[in-house]
């Protein structure tokens, strides 16, 4: 069984090279998780353009919030990579911080886990006085084969979901290995639990 790490141009890709794994043991997402992850982004995504989900207004205090982040693939046969967000939002002090761990790779179609992977991204940036996310998450990915250092930016908003709070937004930056840099993009959210 033989895996190569590889980048393609706007996504991390893990291509196969022999049979998959099983991705067993691990706490990153299962691909049902994974898949529902993505419908609810798409759901509160759609919330947001009818004009269901508003921003915060004048929120204060702090709120710890998790969800996925997610780098898509470059075209339809490469794989997707995800991974678990935690933030912590900290309206007082404009501050965001978190991380993202427990990464896997997926099938195209979220179906099935390909293969866990190691290392996670610290997430660290500001929130304004609009509800506006600004941060950077860095860090290094890999596979047995290899590794990318990721250097990515989260830009959304915090959002009111009838007295709970949901960040939600996009992701860009790009990823460096061995063979080069390349563009990185995708989505993220967390929720207040």
């Amino acid at each position: 069984m033989s895996y190569k790490l590889s980048i393609t141009a706007t996504a991390v890709c893990f291509a196969l090279a022999g049979c998959m794994g099983s991705g067993d043991g691990s706490n990153s997402f299962s691909a049902a998780e994974v898949s529902q992850n993505q419908a609810t982004y798409d759901s509160l995504a759609t919330r947001v353009t009818d004009g269901d989900l508003l921003v915060a207004q004048d929120p204060t205090g702090s709120a710890s919030l998790t969800g996925q982040l997610k780098l898509d693939p470059a075209s339809a046969s490469d794989n997707p990579v995800a991974g678990r967000l935690a933030m912590d939002v900290d309206f007082d002090n404009s501050k965001v911080t978190g991380t993202v761990s427990q990464f896997a790779a997926y099938t195209p179609d979220l179906s099935e886990k390909m293969m866990d992977l190691k290392g996670s991204l610290s997430v660290n940036g500001t929130i304004d006085s609009k509800s506006a996310i600004v941060a950077n998450a860095n860090g290094t990915v890999s596979d047995d084969e290899g590794s990318i250092t990721a250097d990515l930016q989260l830009a959304g908003s915090v959002y009111d979901d009838n007295g709970k709070y949901v960040a939600l937004g996009d992701v860009t930056g790009t990823g460096v290995s061995p063979d080069g840099s390349e563009q990185l993009t995708g989505t993220f959210y967390a929720q207040q639990q």
